[in-house]
């Protein structure tokens, strides 16, 4: 898929501009969970969206 470029960038954007936040929120897990949740959630709505029709 087109979207795993892009998502590498903002990954890596977040670790380096966002790791200080991120590790303030989430403690050990760091800003990767962060994106991890995002992206399941994208995942989810595009899946109900094509079920709904």
């Amino acid at each position: 898929m087109n979207t795993s470029k892009p998502l590498q960038r903002q990954m890596s954007f977040a670790d380096a501009g966002l790791a200080d936040d991120g590790e303030l929120e989430f403690g050990q897990y760091g800003p990767r969970v962060m994106w991890l949740a995002a992206a399941a959630v994208m995942l989810l709505v595009a899946v109900v969206t094509l079920a709904a029709g």
